[in-house]
């Protein structure tokens, strides 16, 4: 038996009794437990999608027990959200999804606790954070020139561009104005091939 084998073995017990021991969540209509089904549902899923979830989120840079612990997380939140009578649509996109949140979440504080360690120690290369004078008027006339680059693109490629700025992704992006997400594709090109030209 291999070492995920026996892993998978005792993070799936570990999960079960967990979930088995989850108390009833009652609904309110028809008084009636839902959870019996949530806990079957989850571990079922679990059974199924644990060794994919741990594979996905060791490329993603988990360690193999941050990985465990963000598939733990994951499922007990799919218990919760099953037992509360939540959507059970696209359940196995929605543990990849949240599982991938932990462990970027989790790699996210390292990364920001590795920062405070390393700024414990000087710095040979250490510069100082605020800008001269000059570098404030040179960022001033930048920001400018791009505002008003930007303020010459045609409305669709503002919009874009402001969303796009905001995080969206282009499917969300052309949900919101009600467009192709290849024609997103286009005008974000567009927009940025024209202030690629205008600003040096």
């Amino acid at each position: 038996m291999s070492m995920l084998t026996t892993d998978s073995a005792k993070a799936g017990k570990s999960l079960r009794r967990i979930v088995l021991s989850a108390d009833p969540v009652w609904t309110a209509e028809n008084d009636t437990v839902r959870a019996p089904d949530a806990k079957r549902t989850v571990v079922s899923l679990f059974d199924e999608l644990r060794p994919a979830l741990f594979r996905y989120l060791r490329w993603l840079g988990s360690t193999p027990q941050g990985a465990d612990d963000a598939i733990q997380e994951a499922f007990l939140r799919l218990h919760r959200h099953l037992a509360a009578g939540g959507p059970r649509e696209h359940l196995r996109a929605w543990v990849f999804r949240v599982a991938g949140n932990l462990a970027r979440d989790e790699h996210r504080k390292d990364r920001r606790l590795a920062a405070i360690q390393e700024s414990g120690e000087p710095d040979e290369a250490w510069v100082d954070p605020v800008p001269n004078p000059e570098e404030q008027v040179l960022a001033k006339e930048s920001n400018q020139r791009l505002a008003a680059a930007i303020g010459r693109l045609p409305a669709a490629e503002k919009k874009c561009l402001a969303l796009r700025n905001e995080g969206l992704r282009y499917r969300e992006i052309a949900q919101v104005l009600g467009i192709g997400t290849s024609t997103v594709a286009d005008i974000l090109q567009r927009a940025v091939s024209a202030l690629a030209r205008e600003l040096p």
